[in-house]
């Protein structure tokens, strides 16, 4: 059976409301680093391309209208999307 990041949350989220904390959502995007991690692997998820700096704002944006705080750790990424927004 093939892990389900998304199943495994759905299963926490009871337990999680039942315990009081104060929920934070994190939205991540999987950038092509140029070789296979292990988040990948283990999620099955696809990479975006640092080519397409379109699309990652999108899904940046997106997540962020849905509530959700976004952190950028690559600095080639974050120099990409400063260049596109200030266009």
């Amino acid at each position: 059976m093939k892990h389900n990041p998304q199943n495994q949350q759905a299963k926490a989220a009871r337990k999680l409301r039942n315990m009081h904390l104060s929920v934070i959502g994190t939205a991540y995007v999987l950038i092509d680093g140029g070789h296979d991690s292990a988040v990948a692997r283990v999620t099955g998820t696809a990479p975006m391309s640092l080519e397409d700096p379109e699309l990652i704002l999108d899904r940046v944006l997106a997540a962020q209208f849905m509530g959700h705080s976004v952190s950028i750790w690559r600095q080639e990424v974050v120099g990409l999307l400063n260049q596109f927004l200030q266009a």
